[in-house]
């Protein structure tokens, strides 16, 4: 969250946003404590209130499971507190230009990439044809968020399905990440479930693939892996459906990948094939 580092969600940069943001933020910091009179008396209890807070507010989250950002809001206010009270003015309107260029490196680099990856999402799956309730819908390498912004719309049940209803019209899609082949059992794959199918289910799944930006686009086959060269291709939802009866080879799928799915190889306890 600082910014800086190969794990940052975003990159503060020198960017022409970032630093009018930063600036802003100083001189309206700096602009209002010429406003408020310096106080004379003891710092200390005021820190110490913050630090203890800051502790109280942050010692549950050591042990809770699946915490996310959003627990840290919790004791953030004392921590400001803190360090307004023992860091002098200008450091504080650092700190100040600081957040502030987060803030707008969160937006650029986060929440406006997910809502035009949400955008494409919504272009792909008002162009699918034929799409009735309960139909399953894959979408391969949905990211699970960007940097701070996570995928709301399609993290898990009920929310993919109301997204779902609310851009198509169509009630009760399922919403899948993949299609996983597991000892020769084809499954639909998400990260909260698994669950069998069968290649006439699968001939009502729809799978969206395209680039996190989109556009998406429709894949009319799945295919699945039978050996080193040998693979069997399978229909997915669209009519005039033309599967080939026999296996066929790697070269010869090479003039349909603009058509097909490789559905991927799964085992429980190892996911390293997928895109998670």
């Amino acid at each position: 969250m600082a910014g800086f580092g190969p794990g940052a969600f975003y990159r503060i940069r020198a960017s022409r946003g970032q630093l009018a943001a930063g600036a802003l933020a100083a001189l309206l910091l700096l602009a209002a404590a010429r406003q408020i009179r310096q106080p004379t008396g003891p710092r200390l209890p005021a820190a110490a209130f913050g630090a203890g807070m800051s502790a109280l507010g942050y010692a549950p989250l050591v042990a809770l499971i699946g915490g996310t950002m959003r627990h840290y809001y919790t004791f953030s206010p004392y921590l400001a507190l803190v360090l307004i009270t023992v860091l002098p003015r200008p450091a504080v309107a650092g700190l100040a230009a600081w957040f502030a260029m987060g803030v707008v490196a969160e937006t650029e680099q986060c929440w406006i990439p997910m809502s035009q990856h949400l955008q494409a999402i919504k272009a792909g799956l008002r162009g699918l044809p034929d799409l009735q309730p309960g139909d399953p819908v894959v979408i391969p390498g949905t990211p699970v968020g960007q940097g701070m912004a996570p995928n709301f719309a399609l993290i898990t049940p009920p929310f993919d399905r109301l997204f779902g209803e609310f851009v198509t019209g169509v009630k009760g899609l399922e919403f899948w990440r993949e299609i996983v082949v597991e000892k020769g059992r084809p499954r639909f794959y998400h990260r909260h479930s698994v669950r069998d199918t069968t290649a006439a289910e699968l001939t009502r799944a729809h799978v969206l693939i395209g680039p996190t930006a989109g556009p998406y686009f429709r894949r009319p086959y799945w295919v699945e892996l039978l050996g080193p060269d040998d693979y069997q291709v399978h229909c997915l939802n669209g009519s005039g459906c033309l599967a080939p009866q026999q296996p066929v080879t790697a070269e010869q799928l090479q003039a349909r990948r603009h058509e097909i799915y490789l559905a991927k190889p799964f085992e429980h306890g190892n996911i390293d094939h997928l895109h998670y």
